[in-house]
């Protein structure tokens, strides 16, 4: 007879029975939420003790209960509160109105451990590589995490919302502190131990952090910006030394009481918040809460990652990521253990030997971690428990999963998620995996592909990963961008939160990634930002002008390409030489996983004689009076009026519904001088006062522009997308008298004119009136067409820009009339090739200085004409359709613009029967080219070839 094993357990047949009926709900089999979740106050310690005895009963009465058959053990049952959970993370039942994972979890399982109900492998397992080992059952990690909460409310004095920096490496204090601040309400800001300097100053000022936890490595950095972050009450520093001005962590957990009350949190109250980068501005704050963090990741957790109680699961990415928050909560929230190898360095002989020598069950990694492992031979390495394998972070090459699959028999499930959300897609445990695929939806996401207005598309069509948040916004989706309601309004269309990712969905659901709808680069799932490294490199005195894209790479996937231009001075420096220092230099000055791997250096010589043929006179030198609308403009007018320039338009605008406009040069310079009257006339403004224009793509951004330069004003273009804040700073710093602006902006305005004493006009740009402001288009219809040109000087001020650096405010760059004027006829002549029968679109908007250069000076300049088509938001369609339509034969636009082009169909995009233009073909092959990438102008500069 085979031999059985009887148990049983000493509770009384009432208590069994009311264990049962705990158990037994018909609908879910879960416990009533208000025993298991908020109304604690309502369960009595006799409800908790029936529930824990349910729970054994369970145990009981499954097939690991009273007749268990040696050699056959049968997976574990899913225990009560689990399904509960995942119920919630489905959609299938309501959040609870009060939730906490320390307590509503993690102490569950404590609970669960003791009475059996769980197997006897740790929740968290840490190894250093050097034979140090850390192992915590979740009885352990409670009690520890209990003595680190007390930790931060007692010596720290942290309460409920107070916002703590956690930048630690892999050490088993980061998920205490993280526990800690859980129990205490306290919410955690994570980053990476590659901040610089001013990556914690910024974030610190930004999140108004009052305390931060780091480690040695990081403590003198965070001491010399200290003083620039008010709201930082105390530094927790985990190291086994001390250092003044910190308290030691790892004192203070052994002295603290294992004692403590856990904060009552609800459920949508702040756990979390990450900051995630973008193409443009610093990053930006993203605010997760107790249940979409909490509870989001349970049904992923089992279905995704395949998590039971008795597997170990190893995610080797940082604690800055939130691949780190990921594991926490889809592991702890199914019992499973956490495993954590310190890492000093990330190699795939670690890894695998790793692999080799613990019982881990579960593995993820990013793409660029399998594409190394895949390049050893995997022959020599016997893994002791792997079963299970999931990636993400990036997009995984089908190469990759097959070399894989081939040489361990395991499948790669590849997971697609953003900071902003939990997991979106997945290739499940149990389903068809289909090579090249995301997977399909992840519930309790509604995942769509949508065109630019938020309309569903059908199988097939490319268009934006979206995630259905209209009528019910999923609970398990970030709150908001802090602080930022523009940007958390431009990430919603329609119904939908648009990713920002492009894919296309087939017709059996499965997601299929292309590409992002940013500049931002990807690189081994370090998602950097072009405009950082750019304002670091700008930063050292060799870089002359500078460009950063992203380059293909076979095992990173993406990274850091830097096109850079020197400085006179150091145009006779050895490259390489020159190549190390500039990339130890960005090291330095920002997180060094985005300094640029590769680099395209570039002299640039000015030929003086590029200076003899200027139409306005033939100086070599700088000439002492100089003025862009008298010298250039009304010098064109002239020639057309002498029969010398073809009878074309100077400027043709489009608006995209039809309305067309087109000025030769002649009417260019009336309307400008129209313009000017109205600016010293009605408005009262003098030489040298400071005018802010934000406009959107319209007509009178021109000839505003030009009549602040006739009247000796200097203009101050700012971008439509300004807040308010944007606007008040930029306003106050520089003394403006007056504002010319359009309705997008001017609601803004009105709320900080208060705020401004300079102020004195508000000019406004629209068919409609507005109380406080003077009217520019009526007033234009009425102003005289002749105006006496201001004789300005050529080192006199005509323009200023707020440019951003990579710490503190914008600065303001101001230009004179020749480093504008007359270095866009050196441009223009040495770059561009234009000359007067040519049409230039730039694709820019009015408030970056690239408008400035190539839609307005550099074409001008050479008598050539400046296409405008009015263009809301980019649409790569439309641009396409509208170089098809128009004589257009040179375009100006960023690398983002030309990398969304060339992924269009050009032989089928176009409607109507229509083709481009043979000159157009010509033309769009050599600008869609590395030379057009690497054409770059910074705002204090003007362009270089």
């Amino acid at each position: 007879m085979t031999p059985v094993t009887c148990l049983t357990i000493g509770m009384s047949h009432a208590a069994l029975r009311a264990g049962h009926r705990l158990l037994l709900n018909p609908i879910t089999n879960a416990r009533p939420l208000s025993l298991l979740f908020g109304d604690r106050q309502e369960a009595t310690d006799d409800d908790m003790k029936l529930w824990r005895r349910g729970l054994v009963l369970q145990a009981l009465r499954s097939s690991w209960g009273i007749c268990r058959v040696h050699g056959q053990p049968p997976p574990p049952p899913v225990p009560e509160a689990v399904a509960t959970w995942e119920a919630i993370s489905l959609g299938r039942q309501p959040v609870p109105e009060y939730f906490n994972f320390a307590h509503d979890v993690l102490d569950t399982w404590s609970r669960l451990e003791k009475v059996g109900q769980r197997p006897p492998n740790p929740a968290f397992w840490w190894v250093n590589g050097s034979g140090a080992e850390v192992k915590w059952t979740f009885e352990e990690l409670g009690k520890q995490s209990r003595k680190a909460a007390n930790v931060l409310e007692g010596v720290c004095g942290l309460k409920p919302g107070d916002r703590m920096m956690l930048v630690l490496p892999r050490l088993p204090d980061w998920w205490l502190i993280s526990v800690a601040c859980m129990r205490t309400g306290v919410v955690m800001i994570p980053g990476i131990s590659q901040l610089t300097a001013k990556d914690l100053k910024y974030r610190l000022q930004a999140a108004r952090a009052k305390s931060i936890v780091t480690s040695d490595a990081l403590a003198p950095q965070v001491d010399a910006i200290s003083p620039d972050c008010p709201s930082l009450q105390t530094k927790l520093l985990v190291s086994d030394t001390s250092r003044p001005g910190w308290i030691s962590f790892r004192e203070q957990l052994r002295e603290a009481s294992a004692e403590h009350n856990c904060v009552r949190t609800k459920s949508g109250d702040s756990v979390a918040i990450y900051f995630t980068s973008g193409t443009t501005g610093a990053p930006k704050m993203v605010e997760h809460s107790q249940c979409s963090y909490g509870l989001g990741f349970v049904a992923s957790g089992r279905r995704w990652i395949a998590l039971t109680e008795s597997d170990i699961f190893w995610n080797t990415t940082d604690t800055g990521w939130v691949k780190a928050a990921w594991t926490l909560f889809s592991a702890w929230s199914n019992g499973a253990c956490i495993f954590v190898h310190e890492l000093s360095r990330v190699d795939a002989k670690t890894i695998l030997n790793t692999l080799c020598r613990f019982p881990i069950t579960t593995l993820c990694c990013v793409p660029t971690l399998f594409r190394l492992i895949v390049q050893e031979d995997l022959t020599r390495y016997k893994f002791q428990s792997l079963r299970h394998c999931v990636t993400g972070g990036e997009a995984l090459n089908p190469d990759v999963r097959d070399k894989w699959k081939s040489q361990t028999g395991l499948e790669l499930h590849e997971g697609y998620g953003q900071s902003e959300t939990v997991v979106i897609c997945s290739n499940s445990r149990g389903s068809a995996i289909k090579s090249g695929s995301m997977g399909k939806a992840s519930p309790p996401y509604h995942v769509q592909i949508v065109d630019e207005e938020g309309n569903v598309l059908p199988p097939g069509k490319e268009g934006n990963i979206a995630v259905r948040i209209k009528p019910t916004r999923p609970f398990c989706f970030f709150n908001c961008y802090l602080e930022n309601p523009e940007k958390t309004a431009s990430s919603e269309k329609g119904d939908f939160y648009i990713t920002g990712d492009r894919a296309h969905m087939d017709e059996d659901g499965y997601l299929w990634f292309l590409g992002r709808n940013d500049d931002v680069i990807n690189s081994s799932s370090y998602r950097i930002g072009p405009v950082e490294v750019e304002s670091a490199l700008a930063e050292h005195p060799a870089v002359l002008e500078c460009a950063v894209v992203s380059s293909p790479d076979p095992i990173r996937g993406e990274v850091v390409k830097a096109f850079i231009v020197l400085s006179p001075a150091y145009t006779s420096r050895d490259p390489e030489a020159l190549t190390r220092e500039l990339q130890e230099h960005v090291k330095k000055v920002t997180a060094p996983y985005k300094y640029p791997r590769k680099m395209s250096i570039r002299t640039f010589q000015i030929n003086s004689k590029k200076l003899t043929p200027i139409p306005w006179g033939n100086q070599k030198e700088v000439p002492a009076k100089f003025n862009f609308a008298s010298d250039v403009i009304d010098h064109w007018a002239n020639m057309e009026k002498a029969g010398k320039r073809p009878p074309r338009p100077a400027l043709w605008w489009v608006s995209g519904s039809g309305e067309e406009l087109k000025w030769n040069f002649r009417e260019l310079s009336e309307l400008s001088q129209q313009a000017a009257n109205v600016l010293s006339g009605a408005c009262g403004l003098q030489r040298g006062d400071r005018v802010a224009v934000v406009l959107s793509q319209v007509p009178e951004w021109w000839l505003v522009t030009l009549g602040c330069i006739r009247t000796g004003l200097v203009f101050m273009p700012g971008t439509i997308q300004m807040k308010s804040t944007d606007i008040l700073y930029r306003l106050q710093s520089s003394n403006a008298r007056a504002i010319v602006a359009g309705d997008e902006v001017a609601q803004e305005v009105d709320t900080v004119a208060p705020d401004c004493p300079f102020l004195k006009v508000k000019l406004l740009v629209s068919e409609k009136r507005r109380e406080g402001w003077l009217n520019f288009k009526t007033l234009l219809k009425d102003a005289s067409s002749t105006h006496h040109c201001v004789e300005t000087g050529s080192h006199e001020p005509a323009a200023i820009y707020f440019t951003s650096g990579t710490s503190g405010p914008p600065k303001m760059a101001e230009h004179s009339h020749s480093s504008l004027g007359i270095k866009a006829k050196m441009d223009a002549d040495s770059w561009t090739g234009m000359d007067v029968s040519d049409t230039v679109w730039t694709i820019s908007d009015t408030g970056w200085i690239v408008n400035i250069i190539a839609a307005f000076l550099e074409p001008w300049t050479l008598g050539a004409c400046t296409f405008i088509y009015f263009l809301p938001k980019f649409d790569p369609k439309t641009v396409l359709k509208v170089l098809s339509s128009y004589p257009i034969n040179s375009m100006v636009g960023a690398p983002l613009i030309y990398r969304m082009l060339v992924q269009q169909d050009l032989s089928s995009c176009f409607t109507g029967g229509e083709s481009l233009l043979s000159e157009t073909l010509e033309n769009w092959k050599a600008k869609t080219g590395l030379d057009i990438r690497e054409f770059y102008g910074q705002t204090e500069t003007v362009s270089t070839p």
